[in-house]
């Protein structure tokens, strides 16, 4: 088969570009599609950029490729990684959600999409605010945005859980069935711990 295609990284291993992808005019517009991908995008390639280099001058400080790979991978190589994959997803969660016609189905797809983005920036806080991208007050114009979020989906769990088709058996929380009989099932959750009712032994 052809495979699966992936987003070219030719960008992210170009000379990076600290003007090019340093933030300036897009305070206050945290939350439109374009500024997330940008940030996602700067982000991915700070990260991939200081990676390489950081593994040819680890390379050339230890004599070892093994060494200058392990050495490099908490804080360059594994960050690197998770971010170009969270960029990955969020291109093609966008592509998927413009494709529904649907408008309210299209708007949570949206939301959706715009949390999962400012959640990986807000996680990255200090490597966005590090090389510069994002200022203090940026990063707690995200922090407000994901939390206005939070209170306009909640509304919609029960509808994503369903779409998801998860069964309720699997589900892991007792707020998770339909029948929304929270207080019993978790009293249920509790009485059936083993040795619920039995006295504690530090009781003398």
């Amino acid at each position: 088969g052809k495979g699966n295609k992936f987003e070219s990284t030719k960008f992210l291993i170009e000379d990076f570009d600290f003007d090019q992808y340093t933030k300036s005019e897009t305070s206050g517009h945290v939350q439109s599609g374009k500024c997330l991908k940008k940030a996602l995008e700067a982000r991915a390639n700070y990260l991939v950029h200081g990676g390489f280099n950081k593994i040819q001058a680890l390379f050339q400080s230890k004599g070892s490729q093994e060494d200058a790979w392990n050495f490099s991978l908490p804080f360059n190589t594994i960050p690197a990684a998770k971010a170009y994959g969270q960029l990955f997803i969020y291109n093609n969660f966008e592509k998927v959600s413009g494709q529904k016609t649907d408008g309210p189905t299209r708007e949570v797809m949206k939301m959706i999409g715009e949390l999962f983005a400012l959640l990986s920036l807000n996680e990255d806080a200090a490597t966005m605010l590090e090389f510069g991208y994002f200022r203090r007050d940026d990063i707690n114009e995200v922090r407000d945005r994901i939390l206005e979020l939070f209170g306009k989906l909640k509304d919609e769990i029960m509808g994503l859980v369903d779409a998801i088709s998860t069964p309720y058996a699997l589900l892991p929380s007792p707020i998770g069935a339909e029948d929304g009989d929270i207080y019993n099932r978790y009293i249920k959750e509790v009485y059936s711990a083993e040795k619920c009712f039995d006295r504690p032994t530090y009781w003398s």
